[in-house]
């Protein structure tokens, strides 16, 4: 488990580093139209919502920009892998 946590946590700073967390920064800020920090299905629109079961690692049926950026660089750590 602590092993897991420790690849996490590169293959998130290395995100956050790179351009394209900045480009998903920028699309979170536009699509949270509350500017609660948060992403309902609501603002995700119907062809985004199915994905909240899968960023929704707190089980609140939201998302937040951590949850979002977890997904997305475990989306590209899974895809950099094949």
């Amino acid at each position: 488990m602590m092993n897991s946590r420790i690849v996490l946590a590169l293959i998130l700073a290395v995100f956050f580093s790179s351009a394209v967390a900045g480009d998903y920064n920028a699309w979170f800020d536009k699509v949270d139209a509350d500017g609660d920090g948060y992403l309902s299905a609501a603002e995700l629109g119907e062809k985004k919502a199915y994905k909240i079961d899968k960023m929704d690692t707190d089980g609140d049926n939201l998302i937040s920009r951590d949850e979002l950026m977890q997904y997305k660089a475990a989306k590209k750590h899974k895809k950099d892998r094949a």
